[in-house]
């Protein structure tokens, strides 16, 4: 996976937009890189339903994920086209609505256009396109809605949506905890497919592995398991205490929690500092088959 993104950044159709994407600053070359790697991780638990929705085109290339890629890596590109003002206007108030921020879409679009596959250019010019018919592209371009917006597209907007919520303009950083259950909620649940809200839960999970949790009943524990189908309750190795303030031999022997097969009193609380208690969800519906499929791996 790792080598998949390393050659889609150095990829000649992305690489000659580097340059540009650099003169956004750090920020907007971490948020084009993570969105690239989540649409990515997302792209290649689609392939079915990539195929469903490219039926024009040949299955196996259907599925191919190197243009989903190559689109969100550069879906911001028009960012830096915007007049500082405008730029600054969005990092201080994240305000969507500023007509002249609205644009950006457009104004990446005909930088891309003509130098990268077209399927890749259609996330520039979509990404903020949802299937309700909320979002926009510029003022020259109609609101798409439901099919008609690029999958391509309503991929990265889905992974650019996340990472935004997460690392908004004006704050800072939210829980991944938070930011997925925002996700679910109203109306925010209606502009995305089941599909790929399914997709985001099974790549992104709230509790990374190899994170620090505190649990409900004191003890403290590190992050060793994804149950896709139950995000917030990971599998955890309990540890006798605070990182850093034990030893190996210590730690050595203790026990392993699954903790979707316990009950619900028993919850992560805090993660890496955060008090998180009140920001789990349970298992959502769109992932009710995640079980059975991962018995069949």
């Amino acid at each position: 996976m790792g080598e998949l993104i390393d050659s889609l950044a150095s990829n000649p159709k992305t690489a000659i937009f580097m340059g540009d994407l650099s003169q956004g600053g750090d920020e907007l070359m971490r948020h084009s890189s993570t969105v690239m790697y989540v649409s990515v991780l997302m792209g290649l638990n689609l392939a079915g339903f990539l195929i469903k929705q490219r039926k024009r085109v040949d299955p196996a290339r259907a599925k191919e994920v190197t243009d989903v890629g190559v689109g969100a890596m550069v879906h911001d590109i028009g960012i830096t086209r915007l007049p500082e003002q405008v730029r600054e206007k969005y990092q201080t108030m994240g305000d969507e609505s500023d007509p002249q921020w609205r644009e950006h879409p457009s104004l990446g679009y005909r930088m891309v256009h003509g130098n990268i596959d077209p399927s890749a250019a259609i996330v520039v010019l979509q990404h903020h396109q949802r299937i309700d018919g909320s979002g926009y592209a510029g003022a020259d371009w109609p609101v798409l809605r439901d099919q008609r917006i690029h999958v391509f597209a309503r991929i990265a907007g889905l992974a650019d949506e996340f990472d935004r919520r997460r690392h908004p303009p004006h704050g800072d950083t939210r829980p991944a905890a938070w930011t997925l259950r925002e996700l679910l909620s109203q109306p925010h649940g209606q502009r995305f497919e089941s599909e790929l809200l399914k997709a985001l839960f099974l790549v992104v999970p709230p509790f990374p592995p190899g994170s620090v949790v505190q649990l409900s009943d004191g003890r403290w524990a590190v992050v060793i398991d994804h149950v896709t189908y139950d995000p917030c309750r990971p599998v955890v190795q309990t540890i006798p205490g605070p990182p850093g303030t034990f030893s190996d031999d210590e730690a050595h022997g203790m026990p392993e929690l699954n903790l979707s097969e316990y009950d619900r009193d028993l919850h992560i609380t805090r993660h890496e500092g955060s008090d998180v208690g009140d920001m789990l969800f349970a298992p959502p519906p769109l992932l009710a088959n995640a079980r059975s499929a991962m018995a069949n791996i």
